[in-house]
């Protein structure tokens, strides 16, 4: 049986973040960005967060029009809780679109509500920086797929935090004896699953891909940041579009530090492959965007296709 779904990763950022943004695009050619940013930087606060809710806001709701199948999504809340930031809104826009979203802190999973069954979540990994996962069961078919969000920190500690979560989250095909046995233990006591046949990966890695000399412009200018951090996934068996290199962030310069990555267990990877769309997510956004940006973050989207 072949099953193909879509994976929406993005980093939702805060208004803090719009402040700086609005800082970098207060002399927009666009008249309209311009203007949008310079009353964003002459409000307070409290005017800079209502901003940003109707600017995430408008924006969710373009991505969601892609019809992802699911999401994970980094920096849902700066506050002690959800209902407290400035993100506040998202919940009930997902759920009126019909996903469900979990999350406890900065990451956060969303998936259909109508294609999947949850089998379980929370947190997992480096009790200080942990990532945050669903199990889910395609409604179409015996398939789980396990999702993972994560937003480990900058510096030495968030590699070896983001080093830490991935081996949490990792796991083992099941033998047909093993399937079978968890299948009678069900009978005699609580039901147990097996594990999922595929991990979806989708984070802020604050970390690029290497890039080798010869590929740069210029080879005395080196575009790589903390590339060991993605070099983890490869290590552990991971997959992701080797033709990605669709820019997420411009920091000084425009660097892809936003990735999804997947792992198969016991399926195969029929395909996996980066979607970029013009005026949602095309590189063109970090420098000359027609819409203030509500996030300094483009999100990554996958479509990707497994059999089994």
């Amino acid at each position: 049986m072949a099953i193909s779904f879509k994976v929406l990763s993005f980093n939702v950022s805060g208004a803090p973040d719009l402040q700086r943004t609005a800082d970098k695009f207060q002399s927009s050619a666009n008249t309209a960005v311009a203007k949008e940013a310079s009353l964003i930087l002459k409000g307070d606060k409290s005017t800079c967060q209502q901003r940003y809710k109707e600017l995430i806001g408008a924006y969710m709701n373009r991505l969601l029009e892609e019809s992802p199948d699911l999401l994970c999504l980094q920096e849902l809340t700066k506050a002690k809780f959800l209902n407290e930031s400035e993100h506040a809104d998202i919940p009930s826009l997902l759920e009126s679109r019909k996903y469900t979203l979990l999350s406890i802190g900065d990451s956060a999973v969303a998936f259909k509500t109508n294609k999947f069954k949850l089998l379980a979540s929370g947190t997992i990994g480096d009790p200080s920086a942990a990532a945050y996962f669903s199990d889910l069961k395609f409604n179409e078919s015996n398939l789980t797929v396990r999702v993972v969000s994560d937003h480990p920190d900058f510096g030495q500690t968030g590699v070896l935090s983001l080093g830490t979560n991935i081996k949490s989250v990792d796991l083992k095909p099941v033998s047909f004896t093993q399937s079978i046995l968890n299948r009678v233990m069900g009978f005699i006591k609580k039901p147990k699953t097996d594990p999922a046949d595929l991990i979806v990966y989708g984070l802020d890695a604050n970390g690029t891909k290497r890039i080798k000399d010869e590929e740069t412009k210029d080879p005395g200018e080196s575009r790589e940041w903390q590339p060991e951090r993605t070099e983890l996934f490869e290590k552990n068996g991971y997959l992701t579009d080797p033709k990605d290199e669709n820019p997420t962030i411009k920091f000084h310069e425009k660097q892809k530090i936003d990735h999804i990555f997947v792992k198969p267990i016991s399926c195969s990877l029929q395909s996996i492959k980066s979607i970029v769309k013009e005026g949602l997510n095309n590189e063109s956004i970090l420098d000359d965007p027609q819409v203030l940006p509500a996030s300094d973050h483009l999100p990554v989207f996958y479509e990707i296709e497994i059999h089994k």
